[in-house]
């Protein structure tokens, strides 16, 4: 299994497990030492950039978990995570719903790949997240692009108590709303 992430700097972070079979997606991959953490070897390299250090067809599955929707480019990420899956392999990828971009910019245009910000607060330390918009058809549109077939595209209601953290996000009347969309990939 590989974990792509994103962690200080704009790198992803890979994280391989050394018991086939063992996956995790919990924190952002962040050591003092890059080579190890918890028994489990960790590679660094940025998608987009240097291939993966990995050889073609080296994984079963991958993650990329709140990742692509930071970056501007897809190809080359996409084609550097499908290279390194086996033919018949999955990319379970979560992003921004689309449809989010309407809600906090109103005035931004849904049909185009938009670069947009927005500051947050975390430990008490102000930070501006960059984003890069895209409307539900580029977004189907870079996979198949990529070698991919969607095997899946899911709006999961939120999770219990959610409402009531994000009550002005709840715009439908069975109090769900739409925040990210998750696809299962399978290489083609």
């Amino acid at each position: 299994m590989l974990d792509g992430r994103i962690s200080a700097g704009n790198r992803h972070r890979t994280k391989i497990h050394p018991r086939p079979g063992r996956a995790t997606c919990s924190e952002p991959l962040v050591s003092p030492n890059p080579d190890t953490q918890g028994g489990a070897a960790l590679h660094q390299g940025g998608l987009g950039g240097d291939p993966l250090p990995f050889p073609d067809a080296a994984f079963d599955d991958a993650i990329a978990c709140l990742v692509l929707h930071y970056l501007e480019d897809w190809k080359a990420p996409l084609a550097e995570l499908r290279r390194v899956l086996v033919p018949g392999g999955r990319l379970m990828v979560a992003v921004n719903h689309p449809w989010v971009y309407k809600l906090v910019r109103p005035d931004g245009d849904y049909f185009a790949t938009e670069e947009w910000s927005d500051e947050y607060t975390f430990s008490g330390q102000a930070a501006v997240l960059t984003y890069w918009h895209r409307p539900l058809h580029a977004i189907t549109s870079e996979f198949t692009a990529a070698g991919f077939r969607i095997a899946v595209v899911s709006e999961p209601p939120p999770a219990s108590g959610a409402r009531e953290l994000f009550p002005e996000l709840v715009t439908s009347p069975s109090g769900s709303f739409l925040c990210f969309l998750f696809f299962v990939l399978e290489a083609a």
